[in-house]
């Protein structure tokens, strides 16, 4: 299953790389941003997985990501960026390339 993940990532040109961190579980790692974004899903089908990937997703909130990046001066901490529109625009990009993951494999397991 990770050697299929990991080629549906580079055909689809996902910004994310994917691990195996115990039998049916995986990790997907963000590769196109600052903020350290991971996401662990447990799947033994790729339509499993999809599953997953799609509650991930869904349960993403900018807003809420943004305000626990940002330091108590309205600024970031944790090497966030300075700019909270920075901020704003970096979740933004990962919400949509979490979108692009959880499609993709979507796309792979309806063939």
């Amino acid at each position: 299953m990770l050697k299929k993940l990991e080629e549906i990532l580079i055909k689809h040109e996902i910004q994310f790389d994917v691990s195996k961190t115990d039998k049916n579980l995986y990790e997907f790692r963000w590769l196109n941003g600052e903020a350290d974004m991971r996401e662990e899903v447990e799947g033994e089908t790729l339509e499993e997985i999809a599953e997953e990937l799609y509650k991930a997703y869904e349960n993403f909130d900018v807003d809420t990501e943004t305000a626990l990046w940002i330091g108590e001066d309205g600024h970031g901490k944790n090497g966030a960026p300075y700019h909270i529109r920075d901020i704003i625009q970096e979740f933004e990009r990962y919400e949509q390339d979490l979108d692009d993951l959880w499609t993709a494999i979507k796309q792979e397991a309806d063939k």
